[in-house]
């Protein structure tokens, strides 16, 4: 495996584990971010499928943790 791809496959795992671990915030937004930093970081790799999986499944679990933060901490929840 190539540098490139080692971080496309890298940015998948992480943004399968942020969607997987949105009821706990501080973790998922941590597993968002670097999701989105390792897509981003290969997306010069062969196999682009791993590339625009990992940043939109990065790019969910940001959002998604970030509306749950915001619910938890206004006290609606």
């Amino acid at each position: 495996m190539k540098k490139y791809e080692v971080f496309t496959v890298i940015g998948f795992g992480t943004g399968i584990s942020s969607l997987t671990t949105i009821m706990i915030p501080a973790l998922s937004l941590v597993l968002a971010v670097l999701a989105i930093t390792f897509s981003l970081l290969g997306r010069k790799s062969v196999n682009k499928g791993f590339f625009y999986a990992g940043l939109g499944m990065g790019s969910l679990g940001l959002i998604l943790s970030l509306i749950y933060l915001i619910v938890v901490l206004s006290g609606r929840a």
